[in-house]
């Protein structure tokens, strides 16, 4: 049943997906790392070939990169880290890559997650997961269990973030072995198994995949090819041109930035870029003005004023600018931690003092470093304690 269920899923998307001519379905690659079991990977090279209807090839076996210690290591033994075997698995990938799955047999573990079986980031291509810690069962078991570990990781690499309700994007895997996708997660699926690597949306993705790993010129040109099939989305034109800026070529960002404000004149985004390309040239004050024409364009105050205050304090190096937009992020409602943190540090010795919703008291000690206390309305705060 539950093979059906995938089935009609990756059915469902390809009826979604653009014509035979302009749907290009890419490859799943699959690569051992260290030394998985043949076994366990004949089963993910079936499972990937059902769930996502495309062909999966093996790569070479890769080496395991040295162990670290993390706070989150399901073994005694130092673990491998999981973000630096994702890099690793990105690093050179074949242009036609849909999905990179890795598998190994290694503790893996990351600095800021929790789960030691499966990783994956967001709107990017990569996954890995690793059996250390998976108990035997029977063949069809086992299948079903590796289908559940990557339908889950499927759905972080098309946008899906963790459910708490019954869906396949639990956070556990035992909570999910028994589900499907819940309603607000089954479109994400469907959309991202009918993506086709040629398409707009996925070279997006790419282009941001790859500017996060340095890699600018890779960056420009799915940007550049994703603008030609979907032109004027003043999300991919801002990111081109912070790739740009990110090469040096300037020029080339501004006419990009100036073609993006042209198609959306009341999106913050063109300015905000353009508030950092004056930065790397030390224009501070065009920066300062185009950042407030951003903020002011924002329909989302907290966070922007949560990004002024950020970039007046550690790049335009202006802390009464930071501390003025700090003050509004908090008169909107906002309560981001690194605000009140920041806000804190650049007042001291004030307290800062919140009654509604909750009492909340941020203070920075220098010998301490920030000390938070918090209590239900109506409830006097307790000592401050230091903040982890």
């Amino acid at each position: 049943m539950r093979s059906a269920f995938f089935s009609a899923l990756s059915v469902m998307a390809l009826s979604c997906s653009p014509t035979a001519v302009d749907w290009v379905p890419g490859v799943v690659y699959l690569v051992p790392i260290g030394e998985p079991e043949a076994t366990e990977l004949a089963r993910a090279e079936k499972v990937l070939a059902l769930l996502t209807q495309r062909p999966v090839r093996r790569l070479p076996r890769r080496p395991l990169l040295p162990a670290a210690v993390h706070p989150h290591c399901p073994t005694a033994a130092p673990c491998y880290d999981a973000g630096s075997i994702l890099d690793e698995l990105l690093s050179e990938p074949p242009r036609d890559t849909f999905r990179i799955v890795g598998i190994t047999e290694a503790p893996i573990s990351s600095s800021v997650g929790h789960d030691s079986i499966a990783f994956a980031r967001r709107h990017e291509r990569a996954l890995l997961y690793t059996t250390v810690s998976l108990r035997p069962l029977p063949d069809a078991q086992a299948l079903a269990r590796t289908r559940q570990i990557m339908s889950h990781e499927l759905g972080h690499t098309f946008g899906a973030q963790h459910c708490s309700g019954p869906c396949l994007m639990q956070p556990r895997l035992e909570h999910r072995l028994a589900t499907g996708a819940c309603p607000l997660h089954r479109p994400l699926l469907v959309e991202g198994l009918a993506q086709s690597i040629a398409g707009p949306t996925f070279l997006a993705a790419v282009g941001r995949e790859r500017g996060r790993l340095g890699d600018w010129n890779e960056a420009i040109d799915a940007y550049r090819r994703s603008l030609r099939r979907r032109p004027r989305v003043v999300e991919v034109e801002a990111h081109l041109a912070l790739a740009l800026v990110a090469r040096g070529r300037h020029l080339e960002a501004e006419d990009v930035l100036d073609q993006a404000s042209y198609n959306a004149p009341d999106s913050p985004l063109p300015f905000y870029v353009r508030a950092g390309l004056f930065a790397t040239q030390d224009r501070t004050q065009r920066a300062a003005a185009h950042l407030e024409s951003g903020v002011n364009r924002d329909p989302n105050p907290t966070s922007a004023h949560r990004l002024a205050g950020i970039v007046y304090q550690d790049v335009l190096r202006d802390e009464s600018a930071a501390i003025y937009h700090f003050r509004l992020h908090l008169s909107a409602g906002g309560r981001d931690p690194e605000v009140l943190g920041r806000l804190a540090m650049l007042l001291t010795p004030t307290t800062l003092l919140f009654t509604e919703p909750e009492v909340v008291v941020v203070r920075w000690d220098v010998r301490e470093g920030l000390l938070l206390a918090s209590a239900g309305w109506g409830q006097a705060p307790g000592p401050p304690l230091v903040a982890p």
